[in-house]
């Protein structure tokens, strides 16, 4: 099975170019049951030469979090998509793990891996290998997500008001929203390194204020 792969990217200077090629590495490397195509939305003009299984889009807009997750999403082809950061590094059998869970529970249509230094997640029984539920940082970590385009036929694509954060809480909200099932695999490891490129936007700050101002308008009565 082939999964697609989203990942955004401001490749500005060559720690984040190397920090690119280290995710997806290890993306490519983690299964030898599946096959990956990855689109990598790149912000900056910087022309890399990734693996081949790597399509890098430039879009012709002004960067939106959830706007270039749409545009990754017109480049999918497959029922599984994955959306990771570049700041994440992936475990063998990562994905093979996340849809061993599906042939379990086939309602189970959107996962996180665990990340044994996300300090919400040490609590977990790993003897316990599917935690169903929505709390943020805790079952769902949307820095690495696996979801069927299922979801996306009941919850439309992604709401691009949200510029930059809080998309994470609005996903969250439509999983409730629509009853979609949702796990932790705590057989499925990532390692996630943390917010390693925020500090390349000049007005993050501004964009995480209007992202919050829009998601507390939006789900205020809901």
């Amino acid at each position: 099975m082939e999964i697609d792969v989203i990942i955004l990217s401001y490749a500005k200077n060559a720690d984040i170019i190397k920090m690119n090629n280290v995710c997806i590495n290890s993306i490519i490397e983690s299964s030898d049951k599946h096959a990956f195509n990855i689109i990598l939305i790149e912000t900056s003009d910087i022309d890399v030469v990734y693996p081949k299984q790597v399509t890098v889009i430039h879009p012709n807009s002004e960067f939106g979090y959830n706007k270039y997750l749409n545009i990754g999403l017109t480049y999918c082809k497959n029922e599984w998509i994955f959306i990771s950061n570049n700041d994440t590094i992936y475990e063998k059998n990562f994905i093979d793990y996340m849809l061993e869970a599906y042939t379990q529970d086939n309602k189970l249509l959107s996962m996180s891996p665990i990340d044994d230094h996300w300090i919400y997640q040490n609590g977990f029984n790993r003897n316990t290998p599917i935690h169903y539920g929505y709390r943020l940082k805790y079952e769902i970590v949307c820095s690495s997500l696996l979801i069927h385009k299922k979801v996306l036929d009941v919850i439309g694509i992604f709401d691009e008001n949200y510029t930059f954060w809080y998309q994470d809480d609005d996903y969250v909200k439509s999983l409730i929203k629509y009853n979609i099932k949702h796990a932790l695999i705590t057989k499925s490891k990532v390692h996630h390194l943390v917010s390693k490129s925020n500090h390349l936007f000049e007005n993050w700050s501004k964009m995480v204020t209007s992202s919050e101002n829009y998601f507390n308008n939006k789900w205020k009565k809901k």
